[in-house]
């Protein structure tokens, strides 16, 4: 395999969990001198991240119902004691000025719940983190959700 190939997989590898999309990995690869098809960039990013594949119909389920474990991707989470991983968008407004503002999270639960559920967890656990940059949680939109390998549902 090429170098430049080579290196663009490990840098796919490493921002597969932190939820950055497909186009901008292929961006910092090439920034990098991963230099191949990208018909073949774009499988192996989702080899990577199996969850794009069913992103689309995680978001269009409503708030109160669960995600099937069929759109789950079974995977070794790097936090051993937990049995999902969650993937979204939160949602905040900056206080002062009002601008709203977007950032993907990902966090670790053992809780099999709905999506509305998932925004309640998340609302709760980082309630308050962004208080020094005066900006208040407004929402969270589930994208895709990991289960571990081996532990129950």
């Amino acid at each position: 395999m090429p170098l430049g190939k080579a290196i663009a997989k490990d840098i796919f590898k490493a921002m597969a969990g932190q939820g950055i999309r497909p186009m901008e990995m292929i961006r910092i690869a090439r920034n990098f001198g991963g230099t191949y098809r990208k018909i073949d960039m774009l499988d192996d990013i989702r080899a990577y991240e199996n969850r794009i594949k069913y992103q689309t119909l995680i978001e269009q389920l409503p708030s109160d119902a669960k995600v099937p474990k069929a759109f789950m991707s079974e995977t070794i989470l790097n936090e051993p004691e937990a049995k999902y991983r969650v993937f979204g968008e939160a949602t905040f407004v900056d206080a002062q000025t009002g601008d709203q503002y977007a950032q993907r999270v990902s966090f670790y639960t053992t809780d099999y719940l709905d999506g509305g559920g998932y925004s309640d967890q998340f609302a709760g656990a980082y309630e308050g983190k962004y208080t020094e940059e005066d900006f208040e949680f407004t929402g969270f939109t589930m994208e895709a959700l990991e289960h571990n390998q081996g532990y129950g549902y």
